[in-house]
């Protein structure tokens, strides 16, 4: 039987190209306003990027290569070989985007100081200034030039892309569809509407702006479910049917560029299923990783580009008893288990990452009742599944955000309010006496934060999506999804 054995696979896994993602190097317009719908100058600092040494801000660790090297002094020989980073780059209308380049000199050596020209090829979409600082005008694409003369008068070009568009997708399962926000018109772009085959969408995840992979909940066997992102001609690819009586709950990316997914079975034979994401447009299901009898996988998250952590439940008899649950730690490379804590958690629903008082990289879960008076617990784990601290609310909590940062954000299942819990400070910073109140709608589906841009994204059970500070908790923009039933957000 395959539930008595574990299975590793070793899955080769080339890099794709590097990606800005959300981590823009500045904003350009201000977006904010109060509850009222009132522009506010707000503690957010939209206009401005985080510190290049807040640790917060993780959402940037994949793009260490593109910091700024301006304190090179400038190269002035030769060279053979010329790159732009990042080669591709998805952000909305009216943000910043750093590129900078890497050259090689005539002997195969990489140097530092290659501040070539620039030159953006589509004025209207994007312009470009002498230091590689682009400026996102108008959706559309562009391409960012880079361009070294040699001593020889011989003339090297490198060229990177940039697509100007929304980067806020969210998953309506209401009507199987996949939908963008565009963040510069503050409206659901209708264009960009992509329907989806029969089945009740669960989850997605985005890779590299280039597709979106869909969990999807068919009967009996479920599937994933592959969509193309492009701005000018988003389309369905392709769907990808798992094993029998599986059924999709997760996907994710991990910094191996190996989508996830996360699959919830009728029997005890669990199982994590990955997909090689090298040619997304003809993939296929690689294989599984086998948890052990009755281990229920709930939610997956990875930690220090190190770890697969995977919170699981008793699945058998779904009796869901504080004793059940479990964290497995995978390598995040080999897939090889590394550890498997079982922890006390009732109703295990959510893990998901954010920073101690130190500024360490920690683990926080939700679990707790689904009924109306809760509670609710939240648990803080280290890297070896051992318990920081913990904190109750007396109500049911069916999304959390953390992302990488001091606050974990929290919708509730039954009312329209979030809930906020400091880390820092131990304590509720927005709790049951102080909560903030959505203006709509009798409860909150699902929640994404974005900590480069300060923003909390929120999507109520009537369609409708919210856009808050994360630091001043300030009701920023409200978009309309009519029909909507939103089930998850994602931000590239």
């Amino acid at each position: 039987m395959r539930k008595y054995f574990f299975i590793l696979l070793l899955i080769c896994v080339g890099c794709l190209l590097l990606s800005c993602g959300t981590g823009s190097d500045s904003t350009l317009d201000n977006r904010g306003g109060d509850s009222n719908g009132t522009t506010e100058d707000d503690d957010d600092n939209d206009n401005a990027p985080l510190d290049d040494d807040d640790d917060d801000n993780d959402d940037n660790d994949d793009n260490d290569d593109n910091d700024d090297d301006s304190t090179y002094p400038p190269y002035e020989g030769d060279l053979s070989r010329l790159e732009v980073n990042p080669g591709f780059c998805a952000e909305p209308a009216g943000y910043g985007v750093q590129f900078g380049a890497r050259g090689w000199n005539p002997n195969g050596d990489e140097v530092q100081g290659v501040y070539p020209n620039w030159k953006s090829l589509n004025e209207t979409v994007a312009t470009i200034d002498e230091s590689g600082l682009a400026t996102t005008i108008a959706n559309g694409k562009a391409t960012i030039k880079a361009q070294w003369v040699n001593s020889n008068d011989m003339e090297l070009t490198a060229t990177a892309d940039l697509w100007v568009t929304g980067d806020v997708f969210a998953l309506d399962q209401a009507n199987g569809n996949l939908v963008q926000i565009d963040i510069a018109k503050k409206k659901i772009r209708p264009e960009y509407i992509i329907g989806l085959t029969a089945g009740s969408t669960l989850g997605m995840v985005i890779e590299n702006y280039t597709f979106a992979a869909v969990a999807v909940d068919n009967q009996p066997t479920g599937a994933i479910e592959y969509v193309s992102l492009d701005i000018e001609n988003p389309y369905f690819i392709d769907s990808l049917e798992l094993y029998d009586n599986h059924r999709g709950l997760q996907a994710i990316c991990n910094s191996y560029n190996q989508i996830v997914y996360l699959a919830e079975p009728e029997t005890s034979d669990l199982t994590l299923f990955q997909q090689n994401t090298n040619t997304p447009y003809f993939s296929d299901l690689v294989g599984v990783i086998l948890l052990r009898d009755n281990a229920h996988p709930v939610s997956l998250i990875e930690l220090k580009h190190q770890y697969l952590v995977v919170l699981t439940d008793n699945g058998a008899d779904r009796s869901r008893l504080a004793d059940s649950a479990a964290l497995y730690f995978f390598d995040n490379n080999t897939n090889a288990l590394q550890l498997m804590v079982p922890v006390s958690i009732t109703n295990p629903k959510k893990i998901d990452r954010a920073f101690d008082d130190q500024n360490n990289e920690i683990l926080v879960t939700l679990g707790g009742s689904d009924n109306s008076s809760g509670p609710t617990t939240l648990d803080f784990w280290d890297e070896i599944g051992g318990n920081l601290q913990s904190a109750t609310l007396a109500t049911a909590v069916n999304a959390m955000a953390s992302g990488n940062h001091r606050a974990v954000w929290l919708g509730d299942a039954d009312q329209p309010r979030l809930y906020v819990y400091g880390t820092e400070e131990s304590d509720w910073i927005r709790g049951l006496g102080n909560p903030l109140i959505l203006p709509s709608g009798s409860a909150v589906t699902t929640m994404e934060m974005n900590v480069s841009r300060r923003e909390v994204w929120v999507a109520n059970d009537e369609g409708t999506i919210f856009l808050y500070g994360l630091d001043s908790y300030a009701l920023k923009d409200t978009y309309e999804c009519d029909g909507c039933g939103i089930v998850d957000l994602a931000i590239w």
